[in-house]
């Protein structure tokens, strides 16, 4: 997996290097809003982003002989592609993490009926608030390491979201059923990993989704409060989690 991995992260590579050579066109994308590119019959579209995330550590200790260490890795470099493929309620994501060489995401999503939308593939697992927010949007470098130890990050099967406006009242429902094992495990899996999410904002929405982001980027005009109330179950899989309630 690993193998075919990184000779598709080469070909994409070497094809965003060549067209950069070969095309020096202007362009009406900004810094941080990703390269965009739409079909004129809106069947197709495709939005490619990139993220570095470079991290320094130094150690002093203060003793009778003190010493110094320091290290300088990169922490995370993804490649990003999404948008719609046929129309636009049928959407598509694939992320690769270019440090460990593996696939994060390879999802497609189905907006079937009105607030209705259906997932399949491989992706986050909706149980975990602190995993589904985007590691660029985190409040320190590292998640907890409760949520290392105790969670599948992203698995591949299939969900299913709804949300619901009561007045002023948010509520969002997800369930997923997936194989229980984790990202890129491709042997047989011996059962299934259950999750199911209920999320109210009683005080209504944040301002550009900002229930899930950790740091403090948009000020709110009155105070806004997000519940989440989540169980999982991995029954009989080989993923870390045996059983969570978040």
């Amino acid at each position: 997996m690993k193998r075919i991995t990184k000779i598709l992260l080469t070909v994409i590579v070497t094809s965003l290097s060549a067209l950069g050579l070969m095309a020096q066109n202007p362009t009406n994308n900004t810094f941080g809003k990703g390269i965009k590119v739409f079909a004129k019959d809106t069947s197709f579209s495709m939005k490619f982003s990139t993220r570095i995330q470079n991290q320094y550590e130094g150690t002093y200790t203060d003793s009778d002989a003190p010493s110094y260490s320091e290290k300088f890795y990169l922490r995370r470099a993804r490649l990003k592609f999404d948008g719609n493929v046929f129309c636009k309620d049928l959407i598509y994501k694939i992320e690769l993490d270019v440090v460990n060489a593996e696939v994060l995401d390879a999802v497609l999503k189905w907006n079937f009926y009105k607030n209705f939308s259906i997932w399949f593939g491989q992706t986050k697992l909706p149980g975990n608030r602190e995993r589904v927010i985007s590691s660029q949007k985190l409040q320190f470098v590292d998640r907890s390491l409760v949520n290392a130890k105790y969670n599948l990050d992203r698995d591949k099967g299939i969900q299913i979201s709804h949300h619901i406006n009561l007045g002023n009242i948010t509520i969002r429902e997800m369930v997923s059923v997936s194989i229980g094992e984790g990202k890129n495990y491709s042997l047989s899996s011996q059962g299934n990993d259950y999750t199911g999410r209920v999320e109210v904002l009683p005080l209504g929405d944040f301002t550009k989704k900002g229930d899930y982001f950790e740091g403090d980027l948009f000020r709110e005009s009155k105070p806004k409060l997000a519940l989440g109330f989540t169980y999982g179950i991995n029954d009989n899989g080989l993923g870390q989690m045996v059983k969570r309630v978040i």
